[in-house]
């Protein structure tokens, strides 16, 4: 299983623990669910830049901003907006769930390129301007 996936079943599994919590008023549910949901908030802060070292700290930052933006909105003392929350992320999760599970396949079947994919395309922009004034000088 790839990380992706495993990060999206996570986001999934938080926000519903979220969600039950909210519907079902069980206060033992909120830490779990915001574990599994800052692992999601880590993930994605991680994916924004390439070097290991500022994904950690990236991923350790954009975290303690999701963290204190929950805070300020009241996740931990509003039930509501602790559901809404988790609903928001698990319906996010869940609708890409099925994409990173088709990820793999998807991409070994598109590892030998089409014959059509091999020739150039058109040339676009700047280089098609150029092109155009080359040729209108001769």
């Amino acid at each position: 299983m790839r990380e992706s996936t495993i990060v999206v079943i996570a986001g999934a599994v938080g926000g519903l623990l979220w969600l039950v919590r909210w519907v079902a008023d069980v206060d033992a549910l909120l830490w779990p669910g915001a574990v599994l949901l800052s692992v999601v908030v880590l993930a994605a802060g991680a994916s924004l830049v390439r070097p290991v070292v500022l994904r950690v700290v990236v991923g350790l930052c954009v975290v303690a901003l999701a963290w204190s933006l929950a805070a300020v909105v009241g996740v931990q003392d509003s039930l509501v907006v602790g559901g809404i929350v988790g609903a928001v992320v698990a319906l996010g999760c869940l609708a890409v769930l099925p994409r990173t599970l088709r990820g793999r396949a998807g991409t070994e079947a598109s590892a030998v390129p089409a014959a059509d994919a091999v020739a150039s395309p058109a040339p676009t922009g700047p280089r098609r301007r150029a092109e155009r004034r080359s040729r209108s000088a001769r």
